[in-house]
Formats: C-alpha cells, structure tokens, sequence
C-alpha cells in the first residue's frame, strides 16, 4: 500500500492482514489495550460486535510495525490517530488508500482481510464454532 497514504493508514493496512480484526476495532485501537509483555491485543467487549472482550495475539511483524508508530503516535490515545475531528483514523481512510494505490471497490475492502481469515480457516476444517468464536461473527 502506498507511503502517500500516511503512517497511520499505511500501519493500519499493514497490520490488518495479521490481526483479522473488523475495520472499526482496527482503527479504534487505543495504546491502552496493547499488551507488550505478553504480546496481545486487548479489545474491550464495548468495541466488538458482539459486546465481548477480544484477545488478538500480535506476532512479531505487528509488533515492530506498532513499536514503530508508536515513536509517532504513543503519547495520545489511539494508535492510528486522525488529522480531523475524531481522535482516530475511519474505516474510510483505509478504503481511499487502497483506491488511490489502484484497487477499486472489487479487488479490495476494508473488512477483505478479516474475510481472507474465515475463508482460509474454512478451507482448514477447523469447526464452525471455532471460527465462529474467533472472528466474533
């Protein structure tokens, strides 16, 4: 994805296919609910689909990228900061870059990397319920 886009979207975009998260919790995370010890995401049941605690365990390649945009954006609240009204990037940041590098509505959404998660976990054969708690579907 593009440089032009911004550290924050590019982060973002970056770290979505490792974490599988709804667009709205990726963009939504706070510096609050990393666990660096343990190396974990922790998404409070509030900012969930279905109002439940989320724990997304980070791998190493998350880690840097969100060590790295911390030197930028760690003394605020959010991770993914916005340059406009709300505190935090929107879904709709993450769509405009992908845009902009080329992919159309088609090739690429924001929730596209969280479905490639179902999909290949489906092809693997692991229960229903399993994904199902999961990805919070």
């Amino acid at each position: 994805m593009t440089e032009k886009c911004g550290l924050e979207v590019s982060t973002a975009l970056r770290i979505a296919p490792y974490v599988f998260l709804r667009p709205g919790s990726l963009t939504w995370g706070e510096w609050g609910e990393i666990d660096w010890q343990e190396r974990e995401w922790r998404i409070p049941g509030f900012k969930m689909k279905n109002n439940k605690p989320h724990v997304v365990p980070l791998a190493r390649q998350v880690v840097e990228y969100l060590e790295n945009l911390r030197r930028y954006t760690g003394e605020g609240q959010y991770l993914f900061l916005s340059h406009g009204k709300t505190g935090h990037l929107t879904t709709n940041s993450l769509l405009k870059a992908s845009h902009a590098d080329g992919y159309g509505p088609k090739e690429f959404t924001s929730d596209g990397f969280r479905q490639l998660g179902v999909d290949l976990l489906k092809q693997l054969g692991p229960s229903h319920d399993l994904i199902l708690s999961l990805f919070h579907l």
